[in-house]
């Protein structure tokens, strides 16, 4: 485990495949380079998640969603407009060419997130992919947030934690929902 504050430090790890955590817009993240599928897989061992369980997809508020998702409806673009950036994960359908879900073979969809804080933008804003990522705990049990408890989870493993001014503030999850006939349906709230 190593921790840092220097932001280019983090980016060249996350770019270099290791596992990366940080603080979210919401909650603490593990993230990983979409294009490496050994950190994709280390991270997921790190999670105990199944492998047919695809993460959470964080993008730039330029990011050209089209190229991850298919075609959008009017519909889904004003949802869009309602909710990001924020802490609102939307689900859409994938775009087959799409090279970062790769790692997903055969995944019909795939949930976005555009987030609002300053740190995940100037994060995503130095890497050219969308940057998958999930709440730092094992599958199936609470999320972890604080942050002596997040170095004692990640000892022991190859992952580099970004730490930052009030990395304890503003801990919820995001919430999650899908576009269904014209209708928003909340998943999680």
């Amino acid at each position: 485990m190593k921790i840092t504050s220097d932001i280019n430090s983090f980016i060249n790890d996350l770019n270099n495949g290791k596992v990366v955590c940080f603080k979210t817009d919401t909650i603490w993240g593990l993230s990983a380079n979409p294009n490496n599928f050994e950190a994709l897989k280390n991270l997921y061992e790190i999670k105990k998640r199944s492998l047919d369980k695809p993460l959470i997809f964080l993008i730039k508020q330029n990011e050209k969603i089209e190229k991850i998702t298919q075609p959008l409806s009017n519909f889904e673009k004003d949802v869009i407009k309602k909710y990001w950036p924020g802490p609102v994960s939307i689900i859409f359908n994938t775009n087959k060419k799409c090279s970062y879900l790769d790692f997903y073979e055969n995944k019909k969809t795939i949930a976005l997130r555009q987030p609002k804080n300053e740190i995940c933008q100037t994060i995503l804003n130095k890497i050219d992919y969308p940057l998958p990522s999930t709440s730092v705990n094992i599958e199936g049990e609470k999320p972890i947030n604080n942050f002596v408890q997040i170095k004692k989870f990640l000892k022991n493993k190859d992952v580099t934690i970004l730490k930052i001014k009030n990395y304890n503030k503003g801990l919820k999850s995001s919430s999650l929902i899908k576009i269904e006939n014209n209708k928003v349906v909340f998943l999680r709230k």
